[in-house]
């Protein structure tokens, strides 16, 4: 299930642009990246996002934050659906987040659990 959000026409700190889960992930090419930051995360199967030539496995539990606008594809694995859960966001405030989690272009997470 995937639901997205008008953009505010009002300057505001935080905002959700789209969140998704058990959502079955098709390829998707990205030569300009995303214009939000972006959270993508595997809750089954496995798949492999490639960043500046770099190709980063992604399996259950581990996910990986995007910085806006960095050029990325990324593709399911195995012969399994790859089910995702993601959250694309932004705002005045997400610089601030970013420099406070050393966000380079990217972050991988190896395991995040919800409990």
């Amino acid at each position: 299930m995937r639901i997205a959000f008008n953009k505010p026409v009002e300057t505001i700190p935080l905002y959700c642009d789209s969140v998704g889960y058990d959502w079955d992930q098709p390829p998707i090419h990205r030569l300009n990246g995303y214009y939000a930051y972006h959270w993508l995360q595997t809750q089954s199967g496995s798949g492999v996002i490639t960043i500046d030539h770099q190709s980063i496995s992604l399996e259950p539990q581990q996910g990986i934050l995007l910085r806006p606008r960095v050029a990325h594809e990324y593709h399911p694995t195995g012969g399994s659906p790859w089910k995702v859960s993601f959250l694309t966001f932004n705002g005045t405030l997400c610089r601030s987040l970013a420099d406070f989690l050393k966000l380079g272009d990217y972050l991988v997470i190896n395991q995040f659990r919800l409990n």
